[in-house]
């Protein structure tokens, strides 16, 4: 089962998709590229006394793929080792071999250093 998505067999609720319909008439980027005002008012949520230095270190994105995609692309180069356990979503591979990391064996601990 993908439980990256989400799924129900009886279809949509009628309701649902007139709302949507409505919604997309009032929007131009989902979410909005600067993510406002969702990063701010988060930041000032979990740092009242100082949310635009929270601010600043806050990484918001559109889903999970977008943000593991984000972040092999934006964390330190190097290589990257997977888990001891095959899964089946492969996002993480994927988005390493985008970001040109070489891929260790998940038991290589001092990665491939003698």
């Amino acid at each position: 089962e993908d439980f990256s998505v989400t799924t129900n067999g009886l279809g949509p609720v009628p309701e649902a998709l007139e709302a949507a319909k409505e919604a997309l008439l009032t929007i131009e980027h989902y979410p909005p590229s600067d993510f406002e005002p969702a990063i701010t008012d988060l930041a000032k949520f979990l740092s009242p006394d100082d949310w635009s230095d929270t601010r600043s270190r806050l990484l918001l994105g559109n889903g999970a793929s977008e943000m593991i995609d984000m972040i092999s692309r934006l964390a330190p180069k190097g290589p990257w080792r997977p888990g001891p356990f095959a899964t089946q979503y492969q996002e993480y591979r994927r988005s390493a071999k985008n970001a040109g990391r070489i891929e260790l064996d998940w038991s290589d601990v001092d990665g491939g250093a003698k």
